[in-house]
């Protein structure tokens, strides 16, 4: 292992990837972010390795990655026997701005072009802070397939003031961007990585709401920089106003005056301004489905038709207040961001279809793919309405309709539509639904003894289905629609996975004992996976990892005394893990996963 560029930089390494899970699982769990750390020498030394990276051991990036002659002196970094930065040599370099940006670049084009490069994720590069005799940088991946399942604009770059200006695309983009800043200013303080991480997720996801709405001033209007307003905080400001009691709801359009898609029917004085919050909210009281205000961010011209055919343009963006602290960001009609109470997150479905698809399969064993569309098509109008609801689906629906018969109104056995269940969710008590999607019952009080996962934060709504589900012995799924639009699944179901994912493993920790030399890098990755996944683990699986963790710490201490090692917590089953449920078919189990060792 080379000598590190500074005491703290594995400290440093694993803060920011701590920090990184914090805030994009807050953004979506299943992120999984990874963070490595490049360092360029700033000066030439014959005792200080040119290049660094971390981790440092048995990475797929390695430091003689980026000893590339010829990329190293077009980048301008002063290490390979260079001269200094700032002398003749370097004439195409205005001054550090310019050296950082060729670091940055520099560093994503080798990145991407390893043999090693995880195919599945894409990476974003920092600004190098200098670190004692380091120009040192963060990358930070995330997986393509979940990127590209994101609503996000096309162009990643806009046209302002005569030059090109890097914009974010999405707000996951837009946290990618803020995090990296984030990271480079952490790199300044005095001896990075000494001291926890700043980074706070709240923060971090506030302020990239708000640099996603400063760009799309941009977008909308190239000259737009002066005295910029903070549109983030005026629309958050407008949503939390009522008038005359009531809460707000209306569109308003972003687009310069005179854009092609929309038409003005009532024009307003130069007085109204998006910056007088009150009486911005007083003028969404004028907007309706056929009217809505329009705004370069400044001004508000007035009360405009839309025409929906010519939204595509990334010139112009849609607000929709949608009630107390709720508005959502739209282009062409599809959702970019939503914020409630001051807090931004990836727009939503109100119920999550593959996972609801997922869970039916998994709990009624036989169930048809006719069936389960539906039962899907049943709880998303149910969603829909105003008010909260229970949907009750039970493998015994008919033998249960009989036994509440004195507390719920049975009906005749038949097929479920949408249009029946907005009539019939409205009363109180739960609809009682067999999985072929046919309806037994009606307004269904549910019964049950008290039930160890109850939840005294919740209603009655959701205990109640908590109860009956804890006490049925059939095979049951409970959806519960609260009145604030939250659902709840009960049971809620953690994600299937193949078992060959805990075998792989456990392998791979068995050669590792058996080899002379543990590598760190992988055993930590190793155990990392193994303490998110505990509830999946076996009475068999925790006796064997329980035994190889204390060899391979044993063999570690023997080769190394003075190594700082963890106190691992014994793995012990969870008392409510099914193999039935959770773990997938051979059939449907994916390819061997691979785990580089």
């Amino acid at each position: 292992m080379s000598e590190p560029m500074w005491s703290y930089q594995t400290h440093f390494c694993a803060a920011q990837q701590a920090a990184a899970r914090r805030v994009f699982q807050e953004l979506d769990a299943r992120f999984d972010p990874q963070v490595l750390l490049v360092g360029f020498l700033a000066r030439p030394s014959g005792s200080r390795p040119p290049v660094c990276v971390e981790p440092a051991e048995d990475f797929w990036l390695l430091a003689g990655d980026f000893r590339d002659v010829e990329l190293v002196r077009r980048a301008g970094f002063a290490c390979l026997d260079a001269p200094p930065v700032g002398t003749e040599s370097y004439p195409g370099l205005q001054g550090e701005l310019q050296l950082r940006r060729a670091i940055r670049d520099a560093v994503a084009e080798v990145i991407v072009r390893q043999a090693g490069f995880p195919a599945e994720m894409s990476y974003a590069v920092s600004l190098p802070a200098r670190v004692e005799r380091y120009w040192v940088c963060a990358a930070v991946g995330l997986q393509n397939e979940l990127l590209r399942s994101l609503d996000s604009l096309p162009s990643a770059e806009v046209q302002t003031h005569g030059r090109r200006v890097r914009v974010a695309v999405s707000l996951a983009d837009a946290t990618m961007l803020e995090f990296l800043e984030q990271v480079t200013w952490e790199l300044a303080r005095p001896q990075p990585g000494r001291e926890l991480s700043q980074i706070e997720p709240e923060e971090t996801l506030r302020a990239a709401g708000r640099r996603l709405m400063n760009n799309i001033i941009w977008r909308i209007d190239e000259h737009n920089v002066e005295g910029m307003p903070d549109l983030f905080r005026t629309f958050t400001t407008i949503s939390s106003l009522s008038y005359e009691r009531k809460p707000g709801s209306g569109s308003i359009f972003l687009a310069r005056r005179g854009h092609p898609a929309l038409e003005s029917r009532l024009e307003f004085s130069a007085s109204a301004r998006m910056k007088h919050h009150g009486h911005a909210r007083k003028l969404l009281e004028l907007t309706s489905t056929e009217l809505a205000l329009h705004t370069d961010a400044d001004r508000i011209f007035g009360l405009v038709h839309v025409d929906s055919t010519r939204l595509a343009g990334e010139d112009i963006f849609e607000v929709q207040v949608a009630g107390h602290h709720h508005w959502e960001l739209r282009h062409n009609g599809r959702p970019l961001m939503r914020v409630q109470y001051g807090q931004p997150s990836l727009p939503k479905t109100r119920i999550d279809e593959r996972k609801l698809r997922v869970d039916l399969v998994r709990i009624f064993e036989g169930i048809t793919s006719e069936d389960c569309d539906c039962l899907v098509e049943l709880v998303t109008q149910a969603v829909e309405e105003s008010h909260g609801t229970i949907l009750v689906i039970s493998a015994d629906a008919p033998e249960e309709a009989r036994r509440l018969g004195a507390q719920c109104i049975p009906v005749r056995p038949r097929r479920m539509t949408p249009e029946l269940i907005r009539h019939v969710t409205p009363i109180d008590g739960a609809v009682l639904l067999s999985p072929d999607g046919r309806c037994h019952a009606i307004g269904t009080i549910l019964d049950g003894i008290a039930a160890a996962n109850g939840d005294p934060s919740r209603g009655a709504r959701y205990n109640s289905a908590v109860r009956y589900v804890e006490s049925t012995q059939a095979a049951c799924l409970a959806v519960v629609v609260s009145e604030d639009g939250r659902v709840d699944y009960v049971p809620d179901l953690r994600p299937p996975i193949a078992r060959s994912e805990i075998d792989l493993r456990l392998a791979v920790l068995d050669r590792l004992r058996a080899g002379g030399r543990v590598k760190r890098r992988v055993y930590r990755e190793i155990l990392q996976w193994f303490d998110e996944h505990r509830f999946y683990l076996l009475a068999e699986h925790c006796e064997r990892l329980n035994e190889l963790v204390s060899a391979i710490e044993s063999l570690m201490e023997s080769v190394d005394p003075h190594l700082l090692t963890t106190v691992h917590t014994p793995y012990t089953p969870h008392p409510q893990m099914d193999p039935r449920l959770y773990y997938l078919p051979a059939t449907q189990a994916p390819g061997a996963a691979t785990v580089q060792v």
